[in-house]
């Protein structure tokens, strides 16, 4: 099969990567001509071995069987630009957050929403290393997608990376939204990998936003707590997308995480701990140069 990938971050090419070690036609897309000229020229290391996968410059997006689109939320709006101008027949959006699920229903495809919780860790713009086994899991986020029984993506599912199809996309949505509010603010904030959630003091922070997370979502708390424990243990050694982007001076997904609940609230659930780690986080992108001790 011939598969796009649009953005390499840890994500991107943990997926790229895997699927050329399946024998598909994999290209990546990216925006920074050094990465292009790495990948093409090394391939993707994963885990230490080199992954053939093809790089190409973004927007010069071709037709492909699959095209997964696996960039940042506020990249979102150039992407669908243009995925809408394409003919691609299948397309997958594996973000974190809430800001794209309205946005992919405009795009003329067989259009799917997706959660990936593999532990994974972008060392070099074309080496990562995955340290917990995990899934991918979609559902129909476009009007023209196709039952299960149909689709691409079911058919590319196997024991080495499970993709599974889940009926009920909130759920899928909403369990991902939770585990994110927790995690990536808290190791922005405190600059740590996931796994320090697990010790006693994290745990009450942690607890306490699932906690608000769940009454704005109507989720079940004590299974949820269950999930976010169990994300915690199985990538206790991975840096958050939140913590890369502060380490590397981007912009993080803040707004699309725990600012969506702060947003989404129709019950006014008082927040107190989300609208703290809101202003945290936006606090620790601008605290730069002259504040910042070495």
């Amino acid at each position: 099969m011939n598969i796009g990938v649009i953005g390499a971050g840890a994500v991107g090419m943990l997926i790229a990567a895997k699927f050329s070690q399946q024998g598909h036609e994999v290209t990546c897309y990216v925006k920074r001509e050094s990465q292009y000229k790495l990948i093409n020229d090394y391939g993707i290391i994963y885990n230490g071995t080199s992954v053939k996968v093809k790089a190409a410059m973004f927007p010069n997006i071709t037709s492909h069987d699959l095209i997964i689109v696996a960039t940042k939320q506020h990249n979102i709006d150039e992407v669908i630009e243009q995925l809408c101008l394409l003919s691609n027949k299948t397309i997958l959006f594996v973000q974190n957050g809430m800001g794209h699920i309205e946005k992919v229903k405009k795009i003329p495809s067989q259009v799917y929403i997706g959660t990936c919780d593999h532990g994974v860790e972008r060392k070099s713009d074309y080496t990562i290393l995955h340290h917990g086994q995990g899934e991918i899991n979609f559902s129909v986020g476009g009007v023209n997608a196709l039952e299960e029984k149909d689709n691409v993506l079911s058919r590319l599912n196997s024991e080495q990376f499970p993709i599974s199809h889940e009926p009920n996309l909130e759920r899928i949505l909403y369990r991902k939204l939770v585990v994110n509010c927790v995690v990536n603010p808290l190791t922005a904030i405190f600059h740590v990998k996931n796994g320090a959630i697990l010790v006693p003091e994290m745990k009450g922070i942690a607890y306490k936003l699932t906690e608000e997370a769940c009454m704005v979502l109507h989720m079940n708390l004590d299974e949820m707590w269950d999930e976010v424990l169990r994300v915690c243990r199985n990538t206790s050694e991975n840096i958050s997308s939140m913590l890369s982007d502060i380490m590397n001076g981007n912009p993080t997904e803040i707004d699309h995480m725990n600012g969506y609940l702060i947003d989404h609230n129709p019950d006014h659930v008082l927040l107190p701990s989300h609208e703290w780690v809101v202003k945290m986080v936006h606090a620790k992108e601008k605290l730069k140069g002259e504040y910042m001790l070495s």
